[in-house]
């Protein structure tokens, strides 16, 4: 399938197993740059080793703790030190309540 991916800076959230590890590997299996992002060190890590030599891809393991912003930030900001920008985000972590974006401030 062609997601028209090649050099795009993909970022997905906790990632360093199941879905969002799947989806991280899908990504860069179309061509993508991936940092994935997950709050236990040693697994995102892994992760990003694993991913990389299973795809080829340029990869970045960050610790993100998805209900902390500064985590946030310093994940974006690793990602944009890196690759120099970003292009698409996928938001696998789980959240607030059912509801539309506008609804929600920071603390939720």
């Amino acid at each position: 399938m062609e997601l028209g991916l090649q050099d795009k800076v993909i970022m997905v959230a906790a990632a360093s197993k199941g879905l969002g590890y799947g989806i991280a590997q899908a990504v860069a299996q179309e061509g993508a740059r991936v940092s994935i992002g997950s709050r236990t060190q040693a697994d995102i890590l892994a992760a990003a080793e694993t991913l990389h030599n299973e795809t080829g891809a340029e990869t970045l393991g960050s610790v993100l703790d998805a209900r902390d912003a500064a985590s946030i930030n310093s994940w974006v900001e690793a990602t944009v030190a890196k690759f120099g920008g970003v292009d698409g985000l996928v938001v696998n972590a789980g959240g607030p309540p059912a509801g539309g974006f506008d609804d929600f401030d920071d603390a939720a």
